[in-house]
């Protein structure tokens, strides 16, 4: 089989029992596409050598293991229990997982990538393969953990767009937004804010009410150009006081998304999710979302509209 994702194509890594739950998500988000379904099992050629221990032996299709061929067969499996005339391939490469999602996710619309089932521990500092992937594809990814230790809400479902200071979200905030669309959900635009610290021992620190203020105004400059784009879509605004990966974790409980942005890609300073990202990925409630620089490109401007300048967190 080769990498060969396909143009606009929701592809899926398949690595075992936690990556089913994104089996299932990633089916029924294609389906609603109309958009083909990848489904990848990468994993490593044991080194087989002749008899004598002198060379590997080159048929590498002799080799596949018998357990990657299980994986790929249970995922096609509930893939077609989700969406029966899916447009469904399914891919056993031999590769590092990262180096294969990581070309894969080139054409693709959309990656799914499982993630580890939440639990009481806190403070985690290393990085999931799905955190990693999340910060450095080329496409729009999508982390579904395990569905065991997740919160389930009683509130009605709705899309969950974390929204910061920076100007570079466009994507993120183009996902939520039609991601909110696609369902006929309503969109829930979070933006917490901190109190100001003075610059100085000496100096007076900023009034909270006007910090509130300034964030609740940032918040309505982004929201009306793509309240335009998207009239259709009812939007919720919550200015909250205190830490952002906090805030989008509470309102996690219950959403069909959470939506936050990347740095994008880059050698050191933008392979890695921001802080806010890493923990909402690792600790939300629901499928995250992380949209970069290069995932969904920003909708054209309406008459009237402006350009947003606010960032996804």
């Amino acid at each position: 089989m080769t990498a060969d994702g396909g143009r606009g194509a929701v592809v899926v890594g398949a690595d075992g029992a936690s990556s089913y739950d994104a089996v299932d998500w990633a089916a029924a988000e294609a389906a609603t596409r109309h958009a083909p379904l990848v489904i990848v099992h990468a994993f490593r050629r044991p080194l087989v050598l002749d008899p004598y221990g002198l060379a590997p032996v080159a048929d590498p299709a002799r080799f596949v293991p018998e357990a990657a061929e299980r994986v790929v067969r249970t995922a096609v499996r509930r893939a077609r229990a989700v969406a029966p005339d899916l447009d469904l391939s399914a891919q056993l490469i031999s590769s590092a997982p990262s180096r294969v999602l990581g070309e894969l996710s080139r054409q693709a619309a959309l990656l799914v990538l499982g993630g580890r089932p939440l639990s009481g521990r806190r403070g985690v500092t290393h990085r999931s393969a799905s955190e990693r992937m999340a910060g450095s594809a080329h496409c729009p990814v999508v982390v579904v953990r395990s569905r065991a230790g997740v919160r389930v809400g009683v509130s009605r479902p709705r899309v969950v767009l974390g929204v910061g200071p920076s100007p570079v979200g466009a994507a993120a905030i183009a996902f939520a937004f039609r991601a909110a669309a696609q369902r006929g959900i309503p969109l829930t635009a979070v933006h917490a804010w901190r109190h100001d610290l003075p610059a100085d021992a000496e100096a007076a620190c900023g009034h909270p009410a006007a910090t509130e203020a300034h964030a609740r105004a940032a918040l309505d400059r982004v929201l009306e150009y793509w309240g335009h784009r998207f009239a259709d879509v009812h939007i919720e605004q919550k200015v909250l006081p205190g830490d952002p990966a906090t805030a989008l974790i509470a309102e996690s409980v219950g959403a069909a998304l959470v939506v936050v942005g990347s740095r994008g890609r880059g050698r050191l300073r933008t392979r890695l999710l921001g802080s806010v990202g890493r923990t909402v990925v690792q600790r939300a409630h629901s499928p995250v979302v992380v949209a970069g620089r290069d995932g969904v490109l920003p909708a054209r401007r309406g008459p009237g509209a402006r350009r947003p300048m606010t960032d996804a967190a």
